[in-house]
């Protein structure tokens, strides 16, 4: 079946991917991510017969407790200065429409359009802004 999966000739499930990883000891999304630099927007890891069904996978994190999953909106202008939280805890983000800046240890800025993901440590302040004219809507996880 390896072989078959590799040359490209059957769409392997999911679960089967899964599978395979824990019996070779690697995490699933070292199994089903190329070599090249992780893409903000994921790694299409499933496709259906249309060419609009697909599973992306936009990002792993090892948890020790638990994920908050949270909806957020920003209207422009708006923004939310972020307290650290404790040593460990990392937040990810995908914005899901507009444009959103985070701002990390009040220095490091990052830009995350529509369709972006990102991973960040937040045992440091952190600042979510929306400096456009629509409203920014995200998706924010909260893990620890």
């Amino acid at each position: 079946m390896l072989v078959s999966v590799e040359a490209g000739d059957v769409n392997i499930s999911l679960g089967k991917l899964d599978a395979i990883a824990i019996a070779l000891g690697v995490s699933f999304a070292r199994i089903v991510s190329d070599s090249s630099p992780p893409s903000p927007h994921g790694e299409i890891v499933w496709r259906g017969h249309s060419p609009n069904s697909q599973a992306v996978l936009v990002g792993t994190a090892t948890v020790r407790r638990e994920a908050e999953f949270w909806l957020w909106s920003l209207e422009p202008g708006e923004f939310y200065q972020g307290e650290p939280d404790p040593e460990g805890y990392q937040e990810a983000l995908i914005v899901q429409e507009g444009q959103l800046v985070l701002t990390i240890d009040r220095e490091t800025e990052r830009i995350l359009p529509a369709g972006t993901f990102t991973l960040f440590d937040s045992s440091k302040t952190y600042r979510y802004t929306n400096v456009g004219t629509e409203i920014v809507r995200f998706l924010r996880t909260v893990l620890n």
